[in-house]
């Protein structure tokens, strides 16, 4: 799913259970690989958290505020909290190791 400013509150900081906002840039060949690898990732327990994709353009007011610097950058949240983030270049293997650390246990 797709968010834009006017959607990031009721999409994310108002949503039940965990959320995964992965930013992105136009032009990111880095984003485009970790986008392909949570897509894998979800596709096997999509129960497991909600992947919202968040174009950094889109979002400048989000992004301001949660002090987004660099794309791709992955932000966790759970019950609109903030409780994990990476950012850079992933491998899925890398992507798999940080949500199995960082996912809340049920």
């Amino acid at each position: 799913m797709d968010i834009h400013d006017a959607d990031f509150e009721q999409q994310v900081l108002k949503a039940e259970g965990p959320v995964l906002v992965d930013v992105w840039a136009h032009g990111c060949g880095p984003c485009k690989m970790v986008g392909a690898g949570l897509e894998r990732i979800h596709a096997r327990d999509p129960g497991a958290f909600t992947l919202v994709y968040a174009n950094q353009q889109d979002i400048p007011e989000a992004a301001a505020r949660l002090s987004v610097r660099a794309s791709p950058t992955l932000i966790l949240f759970h019950d609109g909290e903030e409780i994990a983030r990476r950012s850079g270049a992933l491998i899925e293997s890398q992507l798999v190791n940080w949500l199995d650390q960082s996912l809340p246990k049920s």
